[in-house]
């Protein structure tokens, strides 16, 4: 069974200006607090720096610390309901990097905590003005509320559509340089709004995530 991401309680009926949820009326708490929008749990391992590479603003060559990778996009109660999925993506990078040393072995994991984990990147990073689309970079003004449904439980993700993994040759890593690659894809269909994917790459495995 996946995580339960979706706040706490019956719907407050609010919407908080800032909050990238505000869309779904159930903000709560603090207006806005700090989110890791790559997941704390998941930065820490790598370090007191580590690099980051895809984007245009990560330019070769710029270490970044977990404090850095991290904006004011959801209220405190969003932000609450989203973290369970730091814990499970945390223990995925452990399995993954068990793999990379050549410790093969078995451990489940719900696929619908994964795509929501990789959506919550997606729009941590469009929502914090990181996305670079058609060569300048962005913030998004409105998250699709299909999106959000997804994101906070309250509906599936589109057939066809989630978390892969991408087979095939990924160049290898310096075994003392830690990275994720993150790559937005951007749409012409305005429902989708502006961004509907997200490659992550980690260690040597790369994961594609669709929503459209």
């Amino acid at each position: 069974m996946p995580l339960s991401t979706k706040p706490p309680g019956p719907r407050t009926g609010h919407s908080i200006p800032g909050c990238y949820a505000a869309p779904l009326a159930d903000c709560g708490g603090r207006p806005s607090t700090l989110e890791h929008y790559v997941s704390k749990a998941l930065l820490l391992r790598f370090g007191n720096k580590f690099h980051v590479d895809g984007p245009d603003w990560a330019v070769q060559g710029k270490y970044f610390t977990e404090k850095s990778l991290r904006a004011k996009v959801l209220c405190e109660r969003h932000n609450g309901a989203l973290s369970p999925l730091d814990r499970v993506i945390g223990e995925f990078y452990d399995v993954l990097s068990a793999a990379h040393r050549g410790r093969v072995g078995i451990r489940d994991f719900d696929g619908e905590d994964l795509e929501r984990w990789a959506l919550k990147v997606m729009l941590g990073v469009a929502s914090s003005g990181s996305a670079v689309i058609a060569g300048k970079r962005e913030r998004a003004i409105v998250v699709p509320e299909l999106y959000l449904k997804i994101l906070f439980g309250e509906q599936e993700m589109p057939d066809y559509c989630g978390f892969y993994y991408i087979g095939g040759c990924v160049p290898a890593l310096d075994a003392d340089l830690l990275s994720i690659a993150l790559e937005q894809y951007a749409s012409d269909d305005p429902d989708a709004g502006k961004l509907y994917g997200v490659t992550l790459r980690l260690l040597d495995f790369q994961f594609l995530t669709s929503v459209t």
